[in-house]
């Protein structure tokens, strides 16, 4: 009987299994086979392209066709699966615009900047920004990608970095009397504090302050006076205003201190008063500043900005008055800056304070990839005494930031210092240059939303500062993430309704919405006289003021309600919901009041919607109100206009037709199309100049000026104003709900009333 043959005998073999096996030799050759065919799986999964691997936000669609909008690791392969399928992988030849692009970039760059000024990230920003034209900037408003809740994330969990170097500085030097003084003309005590109060006078804290001319509000401008260690009575302040109403802000202050303009300076605008020995200079563009938010950003710059010891290098602090005391000023700035490393939010240092920081290049502290800086929670933070020359920075001085600027190292010296490593990607050498900053943090709301840091950066040292910052984990935004982060602190927009710049603002919303509103076909258009919306694009503040008898004498200016002690005290009677008249306050006066809304119900809030004064059957959230539709009375008329039009435009084109055959000339007639224009408008959304107030079936009282869905409260909400004189016929009812309207509904909805202090 023969014996079974072995399972490869057919094959020509006779071989016998072991009796034993090497375990380890065994399980290694299976972990190779089984690693292999799992990465296989993997690859073969959902990746059938070579772009599929990327993540979504990073795929084009011009990259089936151009390589290069693929990273270099993906480039080979996209071109041979391009080979494969028969595509072709020659580039198109470059447009003749590139072709003829300028040898001198940085002169281009500088001609391109006469109507409008860049930003020093502007580059950095118009590749991957919508940019917009405003204030006589070139500012960022919106990302590219699709970013919005993005930026919101990054606002509450991780960090938001925008550029507001828009936000410009006026430097003022004169006796601290002189000039607490002088502003006191200007400013009012029951807005803000003074900048002669006791927070402020050393230079530890920053301020906030709004600024009048004549009785109109200017803005609100930050504030905060140089740190010295002696009681010297010159004094030395610096002023940020927006770039709405920097020049107005400008011209106040010299026509306070009565200054002239000064030719021999360094500065493009210098002002002095010889007689009280005052100047001022204006800081535009020496000095940038970015806004970080969120909980991550006091980790992110602790990443970036890492003190450096002064009198290693033999740079610019030789123009700085050094001394053994000096030194030991440093070193405790140091020393507090690094026992603040553990912190895990902004939110827990000291509201306000500035912290001056003298740190190496930040290039120098980039990492090789984009990382998301953190905070180490293991350890608790040894939080200490706060010094008293924790302010003190030579950033104040004008002749070390010119140094700065002019020596500065160049991102090439940079690249090349770095490509020539003896070990590519080992840690370079100490930075060369030290930068000094300026720290101010920057509370949110209660909640803590919104809390962060702004940094004062010397002019040239804009960019680096920006890509060491993105590339630690910040995420950047533009003006629309401005504006939204406002919105969820519940706070008004910048440019409020009684100033200049809010007028300008408000009438470029205006134009807006008509230009959109009139480009549609009159069949989509909606009909706002059925609605009963006396102003749809525009809120028309001194007529409804006049509705309400808040002008008395004769005049014809309104205010924003800015009183803090009387906004508490409203919102204090709103929450007890007891009557106002308690209050020994006059409410027939030209007063608006800020206030912000959330919805009861479903739907939302859009710019314009009115707000009205419920009856008493409307509070019961089982009915639904609506606005009864009219009849509109020029309806009739704006249809006879346009047929008459029309038969106008074939009488034209006959005429145009019979000129060209007989060769005659032909002069356009647009008077006839500019008149229509005109008149047609004025049908379609008449020209109210009263009765506003009663102008649907609910009273209105005020205007929403910005509503959206609110993430922080996951709700719908609203910010707006009020007429001052309708809070008594509000709170008489003892309730803090209104009714809220779009201009393109008919439905009411409910909504609660909150004071913004």
């Amino acid at each position: 009987m023969t014996e079974n043959p072995q399972y490869d005998e057919l094959l020509g073999g006779n071989q016998e299994l072991p009796g034993s096996i090497r375990l380890l030799h065994f399980t290694a050759a299976r972990y190779k086979e089984i690693r292999a065919l799992k990465q296989a799986l993997i690859s073969a999964k959902g990746t059938k392209l070579a772009f599929q691997k990327l993540p979504i936000h990073m795929r084009r669609r011009v990259m089936s066709h151009n390589a290069k909008r693929l990273p270099r690791r993906l480039r080979e392969i996209h071109k041979n699966q391009l080979n494969k399928s028969g595509l072709g992988t020659k580039q198109k030849r470059p447009s003749r615009k590139y072709r003829r692009r300028p040898q001198n970039l940085v002169a281009e760059y500088t001609r391109r900047q006469r109507t409008c000024k860049w930003l020093e990230t502007h580059i950095w920003h118009a590749k991957r920004f919508h940019m917009t034209e405003k204030w006589g900037y070139k500012l960022p408003y919106s990302a590219c990608d699709k970013a919005f809740r993005a930026c919101y994330r990054a606002s509450a969990k991780y960090c938001l970095l925008e550029d507001i170097s828009y936000v410009s500085c006026i430097e003022l030097r004169a006796e601290k009397d002189y000039i607490i003084d002088h502003f006191s003309k200007i400013c009012d005590k029951n807005v803000n504090l003074g900048i002669g109060a006791k927070a402020f006078i050393n230079g530890k804290r920053e301020g906030k302050l709004t600024l009048f001319s004549s009785g109109i509000p200017l803005g609100e401008v930050n504030f905060h006076w140089m740190a010295t260690n002696s009681k010297d009575v010159i004094g030395t302040l610096w002023i940020w205003a927006h770039a709405a109403f920097f020049n107005s802000v400008l011209n106040t202050l010299v026509n306070l201190f009565n200054l002239q303009l000064e030719n021999d300076s360094i500065y493009d605008n210098h002002y002095r008063n010889h007689d009280n020995n005052i100047s001022l200079y204006d800081l535009r563009y020496e000095l940038n500043r970015f806004r970080l938010t969120g909980p991550l950003s006091h980790a992110i710059l602790q990443k970036c900005l890492i003190p450096g010891n002064v009198y290693n290098s033999d740079k610019w602090y030789k123009l700085y008055e050094y001394n053994e005391e000096f030194q030991n000023i440093h070193i405790s700035q140091a020393n507090y800056w690094k026992s603040l490393e553990n912190i895990s939010s902004p939110a827990g240092i000291s509201p306000h304070i500035i912290i001056s920081l003298v740190a190496s290049d930040p290039r120098y502290n980039m990492p090789k990839k984009r990382t998301r800086a953190f905070v180490n929670n293991s350890q608790i933070p040894s939080l200490c005494t706060i010094p008293e020359d924790i302010s003190i920075s030579p950033i104040w001085n004008s002749a070390i930031r010119k140094f700065l600027r002019e020596n500065k190292v160049s991102n090439y010296e940079f690249c090349e210092s770095r490509r020539n490593l003896l070990v590519p990607g080992s840690i370079q050498e100490t930075s060369p240059m030290l930068v000094p900053y300026l720290l101010v943090q920057r509370p949110g709301n209660r909640s803590g939303f919104c809390d962060g840091w702004d940094i004062i950066i010397p002019s040239g040292w804009a960019q680096p500062t920006w890509l060491t910052f993105i590339m630690w984990g910040a995420r950047a935004g533009g003006l629309r993430e401005a504006e939204s982060n406002l919105f969820e602190m519940g706070l008004p927009y910048t440019l409020q309704p009684d100033m200049k710049a809010g007028e300008i603002e408000d009438l470029r919303y205006t134009n807006l919405y008509k230009e959109r509103y009139f480009s549609l076909p009159p069949n989509k258009r909606m009909n706002y006289n059925k609605f009963s919306i006396a102003s749809p694009f525009e809120c028309k503040w001194k007529i409804l003021l006049k509705d309400w008898n808040c002008f008395p004498n004769g005049a014809n200016h309104f205010y924003v309600l800015r009183d803090r002690i009387l906004l508490r005290k409203i919102q204090d009677n709103l929450i007890r919901k007891s009557w106002i008249g308690k209050l020994d306050v006059n409410f027939q006066v030209p007063y608006i009041v800020p206030v912000k809304l959330v919805l009861l119900d479903k739907g939302t809030p859009k710019r314009y919607s009115i707000i009205c004064l419920p009856k008493q059957d409307d509070l019961n959230k089982a009915v639904h109100v609506k606005e009864p539709n009219r009849i509109d009375a020029n309806q009739v008329e704006r249809n006879h206009l346009r047929r008459s039009h029309k038969l106008l435009l074939k009488k034209l084109s006959r005429y145009r037709k019979r000129c060209r055959l007989l060769g005659k000339k032909y002069t356009p007639k647009s008077v006839y199309l500019e008149e229509y224009k005109k008149k047609i408008a004025s049908l379609w959304i008449p020209d109210v100049q009263s009765q506003i107030r009663q102008s649907c079936s609910r009273e209105v009282i005020g205007w929403v000026t910005k509503g959206d869905f609110s993430f922080s409260i996951g709700r719908s909400a609203a910010v707006g104003y009020v007429v001052m004189a309708s809070l008594p016929a509000l709170f008489s009812s003892t309730s803090n709900k209104v009714l809220v309207r779009n201009i393109s509904s008919r439905q009411y909805r409910l909504a609660t009333l909150e004071i913004i202090l």
